[in-house]
């Protein structure tokens, strides 16, 4: 599905696709907001 102005990343090629964004919606269901690592 197309959405103007909107680009979906697909694996391998997000990291070419947010090259240059003031910002980005995660989606994913994982909050962005909690600690991803353990320290």
């Amino acid at each position: 599905q197309e959405f103007p102005g909107i680009v979906i990343a697909e694996d391998p090629e997000w990291g070419n696709c947010i090259e240059g964004s003031s910002a980005i919606v995660n989606l994913a269901g994982m909050p962005i907001s909690t600690r991803w690592s353990p320290e």
